[in-house]
Parts: C-alpha cells; structure tokens; sequence
C-alpha cells in the first residue's frame, strides 16, 4: 500500500484543527471554581441530609418515650 504524502501546510492544518478545541487556561480555572462550588453545595445538602436523618431518630425517640402515637404520612 503507497504512503499518502502531506505537505507540511496539510500537517499545519491539522494540527491547528486539533488545538482549536483545546481549552484556555481561563476556562480551566473558571471550571475549577465551578467545582468547588458544587462541592461545597454537595457537602451542605450531604450535612444536611445527615442532620435530617438523626433529627428524625431523636423525633422517633422522643415520641416513643411519651408513647405518642405516631404521626399519619400524607
């Protein structure tokens, strides 16, 4: 099978074609300050979810200390 030749204006253009969709340091930097503020909202709702879970043992806890019937879901 004979080789394809390319010039070395060919070659130029594809390389450029492959950096055209590289990203700017700008961009790197603004998509790690997005992420670490999703990382932040993350951890508030994880702390929270938390917070809700023990929040509905103690509830559970103390309703049955005062043998309180429990409460119909709606």
């Amino acid at each position: 099978m004979a080789e394809k030749q390319i010039t070395t204006n060919q070659l130029a253009k594809m390389i450029k074609k492959g950096f055209d969709n590289t990203p700017t340091k700008e961009q790197f930097v603004n998509l790690d300050k997005r992420l670490e503020e999703v990382e932040k909202d993350v951890k508030y709702i994880k702390e929270n979810v938390d917070d809700t879970a023990r929040l509905a043992k103690e509830v559970e806890y103390i309703k049955n200390t005062l043998s309180m019937p429990a409460m119909k879901k709606s």
